[in-house]
């Protein structure tokens, strides 16, 4: 098989940069559920590098898809995201 877990992936990848390690812990994944709550979205706007990022205005017309086939969305910011997008969400409606 050509692809691997991605927690092997990233075991491996720390082992080149960080020397041998000592093989990493088997935890199986909890089966996923259906809820019965409603959809959502979560859509995370941001990456590690400015230039990487989609623009906002897409990422709003992404929202405003979504809230129209009645699945609510939330963005989701993380500290590199910064400031200055959570006040450009603001000034769209989104909070």
């Amino acid at each position: 098989e050509n692809s691997l877990p991605v927690w092997r992936y990233l075991h491996a990848a720390l082992a080149r940069e960080l020397g041998p390690l000592g093989e990493p812990p088997l935890a199986p994944l909890a089966p996923l559920r259906r809820s019965a709550a409603s959809p959502r979205a979560w859509i995370h706007p941001g990456s590690g590098a400015a230039a990487k990022n989609w623009p906002l205005a897409h990422f709003l017309a992404l929202a405003r898809e979504l809230d129209a086939r009645g699945i609510p969305s939330t963005f989701a910011l993380g500290e590199a995201e910064g400031v200055e997008l959570e006040a450009a969400l603001r000034r769209a409606g989104r909070e």
